[in-house]
């Protein structure tokens, strides 16, 4: 049996170029590692952030380098050659070398850092924090390159930060493989938005009934842990969604919201994004679901361990940025589904912010999002 490392062994009958290892560059390494992981040009193109084609040229030249198909066709579906197998183990360490070598400083400084830093993050996320996270990371790390990548569907987010793919993951799941580390950024509640002139909007509540009945919108395929949330929450106090359209992205369905009669069940802060920049409505729930809570995910054995801590620590410093800057402003009209209304008052001392404290277990920057339940109907 040939060794998978020695670049003069060659599969009989196949082209022996022996240069092969000398062009084997660090980048279709981790392609090609990608690829004998997924096993599937798609998925790959997903994790690897790169178009179908692009992905499918680059494993037609690795076949050709190598001078093995590397993925072939089986009864359940592509599957590694013995060769392409046998790869995976050594591209794992040879990339982890590879990025231990490229980013090895004296001492890590922010300023002079030449890496490159990729947090995984859902994209309706973007509108929010992202902005300033953007802002400090450029005034902070001017030579280094930061890369946010989507959490889509059929992306193993989990695998990516084993591999070193990804440094950070910001999401909301509830649990992870003990092997990462976890910090609490923030948490928000859930809410309806719709259009100003909805029905449900100028009564200002909702009942049960209501919501059950009413024609929802959904942004699923965008990413499909977020709506898992939504409905994980719903159903701790009775409540289901009727889901009528599925919409790829967030920022599609609150301009789709705008001329129909949907509904959009949601958090409160990307609600409140909307309504500032459409003339859209946000309503309470007929009951009072469990906050979501939204954590940061890295790898505490990955490669440039002080980088990714000071990432961290930039995530979240722009996420209390943000949150004390959105507590600053007022909070947009929504109604209550209970009995009576709470005063302004009354609802911000309840939704008092939490502080961070850096580098603590638990990163608490959160701040309870204010609805101010009103009653007063929107014009």
């Amino acid at each position: 049996m040939r060794d998978a490392l020695d670049p003069h062994a060659c599969p009989a009958g196949a082209f022996d170029n022996t240069n092969a290892l000398d062009v084997l560059d660090a980048r279709l390494m981790r392609i090609l590692l990608v690829l004998l992981t997924e096993r599937t040009v798609s998925r790959a193109a997903v994790r690897l952030n790169m178009s179908q084609p692009a992905t499918s040229a680059a494993l037609k030249r690795l076949r050709t380098l190598l001078g093995d198909p590397l993925l072939v066709r089986s009864r359940y579906g592509m599957v590694p050659t013995e060769f392409g197998a046998r790869l995976i183990e050594p591209l794992r360490n040879a990339l982890r070398v590879i990025d231990f070598i490229r980013i090895q400083q004296p001492r890590f400084d922010a300023r002079t850092s030449v890496r490159t830093y990729r947090i995984g993050c859902p994209d309706y996320l973007n509108v929010l924090f992202v902005p300033k996270l953007v802002a400090l990371f450029r005034e902070r790390a001017p030579t280094a390159q930061l890369v946010f990548h989507p959490l889509g569907d059929g992306f193993d987010d989990e695998r990516a930060l084993a591999d070193g793919e990804l440094d950070l993951v910001i999401d909301n799941r509830p649990a992870r493989l003990s092997r990462f580390r976890q910090d609490f950024l923030f948490d928000d509640r859930v809410v309806c938005l719709m259009r100003a002139t909805h029905p449900l909007a100028r009564r200002g509540t909702m009942t049960a009934a209501d919501f059950a009945s009413a024609p929802q919108l959904c942004p699923t395929p965008s990413w499909l842990e977020a709506s898992g949330a939504i409905d994980r929450q719903l159903e701790r106090v009775g409540l289901q969604r009727r889901i009528v359209v599925t919409l790829p992205h967030f920022e599609l369905a609150a301009h789709a919201l705008v001329r129909s009669d949907l509904l959009l069940t949601t958090t409160y802060r990307l609600a409140r994004h909307y309504a500032k920049l459409l003339p859209l409505g946000v309503v309470a729930l007929p009951a009072d679901p469990p906050d979501i809570a939204y954590r940061m995910t890295w790898n505490e054995a990955g490669s440039c361990v002080e980088g990714v801590h000071w990432l961290r620590a930039l995530i979240a410093e722009a996420t209390r940025g943000w949150l004390d800057a959105e507590a600053a402003q007022p909070a947009v009209t929504a109604y209550a589904a209970g009995n009576g209304a709470l005063p302004p008052a009354a609802e911000t001392a309840r939704s008092a912010p939490r502080v961070y404290r850096h580098p603590a277990s638990q990163c608490d920057a959160s701040h309870r999002p204010p609805v101010h339940r009103l009653a007063t109907k929107p014009r």
